[in-house]
């Protein structure tokens, strides 16, 4: 009997690449896996790992149907990409995985999915809705702030021991780390029949921003500060680091959520899924920071 073929639509991202990574390490043995991407020969490090193939296949093209058959992907991961065009361009790599044959969808969206009036929400709200008219078994991962996104700070963390932001130091909220969005990913795609028709939300345990410094404090043996800053001197560090205003935009109502403690981005439910698909702990922000400590020395 011949193996499943996972299709990793959008490999060249954070998450796509992670999860290929993940299949390779846990999975190749059940799964053949081919990663998608619309340049294979920037991904010559993905070729190289066991049970992986990277492949041609570009969400925006207009060979995607093809480049979709040729793969003989039974089951596909559509990896929203953060672009401003996402939702067409999920959309459509959605309705080209059901013309392409493919038996099982698997969709990134976004913990905020339900609030209408916010970019990312209202963005992947129609992806969602979108998967659930196509008529294929599929499983929506809800995903939340990326705890890598830490990474950011590193130069102030290295050159002023300060973390700067637009939330209050004690108002709690969840974020995940790539790793274990990776590894969820994985699962489901890996065996995704009990995951049919079911959305799920990817988080780990909340935490502050008080909660990050002290870990960075401990981590690095000096104290590191927090200092809260306003939203649109937030929004302007986001656009001189190369952030597009609309992505800004979003980012700062994500922060806004945070800052009110939100029960979408302050929802214990998410560590819950995460175990519930994995079988273990997602990683908390304390493992983060102890595990990538050198990188901001």
């Amino acid at each position: 009997m011949s193996k499943p073929v996972i299709l990793v639509l959008g490999s060249s991202g954070s998450v796509g690449k992670a999860t290929v990574k993940s299949l390779s390490e846990s999975h190749s043995d059940k799964v053949v896996i081919k990663a998608g991407t619309r340049n294979p020969a920037k991904l010559s490090d993905l070729a190289g790992l066991r049970g992986v193939e990277v492949v041609a296949v570009d969400m925006a093209g207009s060979e995607l149907v093809e480049q979709i058959k040729a793969t003989g992907a039974t089951t596909a991961y559509v990896v929203t990409p953060g672009t401003e065009k996402r939702t067409e361009i999920a959309n459509k790599a959605s309705t080209a995985c059901k013309e392409a044959g493919v038996k099982h969808l698997v969709v990134v969206s976004v913990l905020t999915a339900d609030l209408l009036d916010t970019v990312f929400g209202r963005q992947c709200s129609e992806i969602e809705s979108h998967v659930k008219t196509l008529g294929l078994p599929f499983t929506i991962l809800r995903l939340p702030f990326f705890i890598d996104n830490n990474w950011g700070s590193a130069e102030t963390i290295k050159g002023q021991s300060t973390v700067y932001g637009p939330v209050k130091p004690d108002a709690l909220f969840t974020d995940i780390a790539v790793s274990d969005v990776a590894a969820a990913s994985a699962v489901v795609l890996a065996n995704p029949k009990p995951y049919a028709n079911k959305t799920f939300k990817i988080a780990t345990k909340a935490h502050s921003f008080n909660d990050l410094v002290k870990a960075f404090s401990d981590a690095l043996g000096r104290e590191i500060k927090y200092v809260q800053v306003p939203l649109a001197a937030a929004k302007e560090g986001f656009m001189k680091s190369g952030v597009p205003e609309w992505q800004a935009n979003g980012g700062m109502e994500l922060m806004k959520l945070f800052d009110d403690e939100s029960p979408v981005t302050n929802d214990p439910e998410g560590a819950v899924h995460f175990k519930t698909i994995t079988g273990t702990e997602p990683v908390t922000i304390q493992q983060w920071v102890a595990a990538v400590a050198d990188g901001f020395k």
